[in-house]
């Protein structure tokens, strides 16, 4: 089970794009994973990634889960985005990681599911590790 005080909704971006995320910390210092979600998904992905960040938390790994531009609650038209868009938005998602204090000292992994995968591929995100 999420415990709620260790949830924080976020926005990440600084121009018209607002990227919808969630953030799990499972304790301060454990690893930290970002899901990245499938062609036309969200950061649930049905259910999938709620209940992938539920095995992780209680094996003591943090999560951040959130939604590409034009997709879930993230801001942006769905119809105009193009892949580079995708890869920019991960690149935020990651940049916001490093400039956090609390979170850019943490060992990092990805999950990408379907089209999340090879936007993960594309960017090639500074991480310890990938799985998918």
């Amino acid at each position: 089970m999420i415990i709620k005080e260790h949830q924080k909704e976020l926005a990440i971006g600084r121009d018209a794009t607002r990227l919808s995320a969630v953030l799990t910390i499972s304790s301060p210092h454990s690893p930290l994973i970002v899901f990245a979600h499938g062609f036309a998904g969200d950061k649930n992905e049905k259910g999938l990634f709620s209940s992938a960040e539920r095995y992780f938390l209680k094996r003591g790994l943090s999560v951040l889960r959130f939604d590409f531009r034009g997709c879930g609650d993230s801001t942006g038209s769905f119809i105009k985005v193009r892949l580079q868009h995708l890869v920019d938005d991960l690149g935020s998602v990651f940049s916001f990681i490093s400039r956090d204090p609390a979170l850019r000292e943490l060992p990092l992994g990805f999950v990408g599911f379907s089209l999340g995968a090879g936007i993960g591929l594309m960017m090639r995100p500074p991480v310890d590790s990938f799985v998918f």
